[in-house]
Protein backbone atom coordinates (compact mmCIF):
# COMPACT_ATOMS: atom_id res chain seq x y z
CA UNK A 1 0.00 0.00 0.00
CA UNK A 2 1.21 3.27 -0.76
CA UNK A 3 0.60 6.46 1.10
CA UNK A 4 0.96 10.03 0.24
CA UNK A 5 1.22 12.05 2.87
CA UNK A 6 1.10 15.75 2.07
CA UNK A 7 3.97 17.81 4.14
CA UNK A 8 3.95 21.22 5.17
CA UNK A 9 7.53 21.70 4.34
CA UNK A 10 8.55 19.23 1.30
CA UNK A 11 12.26 21.07 1.29
CA UNK A 12 12.96 19.69 4.65
CA UNK A 13 13.49 16.22 3.65
CA UNK A 14 15.02 14.06 4.34
CA UNK A 15 12.65 12.55 6.45
CA UNK A 16 12.22 9.85 9.03
CA UNK A 17 8.95 7.86 8.86
CA UNK A 18 7.75 6.19 11.90
CA UNK A 19 4.32 4.22 12.02
CA UNK A 20 2.98 3.42 15.50
CA UNK A 21 0.08 1.45 16.54
CA UNK A 22 -2.96 3.12 18.44
CA UNK A 23 -2.68 1.46 21.61
CA UNK A 24 -5.85 -1.39 22.49
CA UNK A 25 -6.29 -1.22 18.26
CA UNK A 26 -3.64 -3.39 16.80
CA UNK A 27 -0.52 -5.09 17.66
CA UNK A 28 3.05 -3.60 17.25
CA UNK A 29 3.24 -3.14 13.27
CA UNK A 30 6.76 -5.03 11.81
CA UNK A 31 7.42 -1.67 9.75
CA UNK A 32 8.70 1.00 12.27
CA UNK A 33 11.06 3.35 10.64
CA UNK A 34 11.99 4.49 7.18
CA UNK A 35 14.14 7.15 5.28
CA UNK A 36 12.20 9.53 2.88
CA UNK A 37 14.87 10.99 0.72
CA UNK A 38 12.75 13.53 -0.72
CA UNK A 39 9.37 14.98 -1.12
CA UNK A 40 7.75 14.55 -4.71
CA UNK A 41 5.29 17.57 -5.48
CA UNK A 42 4.59 18.26 -1.82
CA UNK A 43 3.91 14.42 -0.99
CA UNK A 44 5.83 12.15 1.23
CA UNK A 45 5.28 8.62 -0.10
CA UNK A 46 5.78 5.59 2.55
CA UNK A 47 5.35 2.13 1.32
CA UNK A 48 3.39 -0.45 3.73
CA UNK A 49 3.37 -4.52 3.30
CA UNK A 50 -0.24 -4.49 4.70
CA UNK A 51 0.35 -8.27 4.79
CA UNK A 52 2.40 -7.71 7.75
CA UNK A 53 -0.24 -5.40 9.34
CA UNK A 54 -3.70 -6.12 11.23
CA UNK A 55 -7.10 -3.62 11.48
CA UNK A 56 -7.12 -1.17 13.55
CA UNK A 57 -5.97 2.25 14.45
CA UNK A 58 -2.10 3.53 13.60
CA UNK A 59 0.26 6.72 13.27
CA UNK A 60 2.13 7.50 10.67
CA UNK A 61 5.31 10.09 12.10
CA UNK A 62 7.11 11.91 9.69
CA UNK A 63 10.10 13.98 11.64
CA UNK A 64 12.44 16.42 9.20
CA UNK A 65 15.93 16.82 9.24
CA UNK A 66 15.40 19.91 11.50
CA UNK A 67 13.82 17.86 14.18
CA UNK A 68 9.82 19.18 13.15
CA UNK A 69 7.38 16.27 13.61
CA UNK A 70 4.42 15.58 12.18
CA UNK A 71 1.64 13.28 13.02
CA UNK A 72 -1.03 11.69 10.97
CA UNK A 73 -3.52 8.88 12.24
CA UNK A 74 -5.39 6.66 10.31
CA UNK A 75 -7.39 3.67 10.93
CA UNK A 76 -6.19 0.77 8.51
CA UNK A 77 -8.85 -2.32 7.54
CA UNK A 78 -7.27 -5.67 6.43
CA UNK A 79 -9.40 -7.54 4.22
CA UNK A 80 -8.85 -11.32 3.69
Amino acid sequence: MRLRVVVDDPDAAPFTARLTATPGHASSPRFEETLIPKANDGFAEVYLDTRKLETGGYTLSLTSRSGAEEQFPFTLNVGP
